[in-house]
């Protein structure tokens, strides 16, 4: 499976490498493990555009916050790019 998360949406990127506890698997070799950002009790987000100077231009930014009023316990976040 190939996923490429916007930068903005990662929180927390783990690599693991040779043999590592048993909850992981039995096998030797590397595994990565990318954490992505969640919803939180307040609204926010990020805009952004990467310039180069070649003709293309990267926009993109991300919304978080809590589905319904301050005491829901549903939260969303969301990336584009």
């Amino acid at each position: 499976m190939r996923y490429f998360p916007s930068l903005d949406a990662v929180s927390t990127v783990t690599l693991r490498q040779h043999t590592y506890d048993a909850e992981f698997g039995r096998s030797a070799g590397a595994r990565i493990d990318i954490q992505l950002k969640s919803g939180t009790t307040r609204p926010s987000g990020s805009a952004y555009e990467f310039y180069q100077s070649s003709p293309r231009h990267v926009f993109g930014g991300t919304s978080g916050g809590p589905l319904g009023g301050r005491d829901t316990r549903s939260f969303f976040f969301a990336s584009l790019e």
